[in-house]
């Protein structure tokens, strides 16, 4: 099961995992380039152009399909290049599409197949699909293969990630994690806007944690099986009209995900889950005067929960929320892509 790292408001800035990774695949391409390429004496044109893409997409870093054609079209013009791989997979883990992610990770790892860091997003991506068993497998061989390795800080920080996640993942955490999940919410019921501010100007902490970044989960009550809100979630929703309107947050895009718990059909779910985050965006829009262009919405319907295998009504009920996650100035959100190159 998931349960997401609790982020204080005002929490000191982590480092990105795409910047951690990325120097350290640089470093990796540079001092030892993968077998394909072993004997080249120079770069070759196509991979000067490739490695130039890369550096676009990097410049983004919004898992927006242009940082993503960035990465396809340096894989399209240096097949041999396995960096772009990775980022692509980066891009997919952002999006919440952990499967496709995994894919892409799993083809880098064909061309570096003594890397570690894409056995740290392994773990990641088990994780954030309830493979609980997986993921202490594979932060455990993260944890032995980057022994020896802990002189550079950056690497040190997902060291730490990586111990973490086994803590939370031991049986003996689970009790006492899920009411910190139910806590969550129940404080961001009654949160005040400025509140609401530091969490959706947090840091983004690219392939970590699903829930750890500019992200608010929005406990919204609605009628049963239905996209109407309930009077008793407009104080919140008032609240959060106001902190988008700060004017901190006056330059960024803001995407809603709708989300369901398990009950019920995939299908039906996604829809619901849909109708319910355009429902949240109509209010915001009608009641709040923030303006419609800065809102996208996405619906997940029941695969991405706060808790993987609910026991409880109350923990049914905590998946059933809305998540208005920052996506920065200018940034058009996007929902998990289908029927990319992989």
């Amino acid at each position: 099961m998931l349960i997401p790292m609790m982020c204080e408001p005002g929490e000191k800035a982590r480092l990105s995992i795409a910047h951690v990774f990325a120097a350290v695949i640089v470093l990796a391409c540079t001092l030892s380039l993968p077998c394909r390429e072993a004997g080249a004496q120079a770069k070759s044109p196509e991979r000067v152009q490739a490695e130039a893409k890369v550096q676009e997409g990097m410049k983004l870093q919004d898992a927006s399909d242009k940082e993503l054609q960035y990465y396809l079209e340096a894989t399209r013009i240096d097949p041999g290049y396995s960096k772009p791989l990775f980022d692509c997979g980066l891009v997919f883990y952002d999006r919440k599409d952990y499967e496709l992610a995994w894919n892409y990770f799993d083809q880098y790892l064909g061309f570096e197949p003594d890397s570690f860091e894409v056995t740290y997003m392994f773990g990641a991506c088990c994780e954030n699909l309830g493979k609980t068993a997986d993921a202490i497998k594979y932060y455990k061989r993260y944890l032995e293969q980057a022994k020896g390795k802990r002189g550079d800080a950056a690497e040190a920080k997902y060291v730490e990630f990586a111990e973490n996640a086994l803590n939370r993942l031991a049986p003996s955490r689970q009790s006492s994690d899920s009411q910190r999940i139910i806590q969550m919410l129940e404080r961001n019921r009654t949160m005040k806007s400025e509140d609401i501010v530091k969490i959706l100007t947090r840091p983004r902490t690219r392939g970590v944690f699903q829930f750890d970044g500019p992200a608010f989960q929005a406990p919204i009550r609605f009628q049963y099986d239905s996209a109407e809100i309930l009077p008793e979630s407009h104080s919140t929703l008032n609240e959060l009209g106001k902190a988008i309107k700060d004017s901190t947050l006056e330059k960024s895009r803001l995407h809603v995900n709708g989300h369901t718990c398990q009950k019920g059909s995939d299908e039906y779910n996604l829809e619901l889950s849909k109708r319910r985050a355009e429902s949240v965006r109509a209010y915001l829009v009608e009641k709040a005067q923030v303006p419609p262009e800065r809102l996208d919405v996405t619906g997940h319907g029941k695969k991405d929960p706060l808790f993987k295998d609910p026991k409880s009504e109350e923990e049914f009920s905590a998946n059933r929320r809305v998540e208005v996650e920052n996506m920065g100035p200018g940034i058009t959100a996007v929902p998990p892509a289908a029927g990319l190159p992989h």
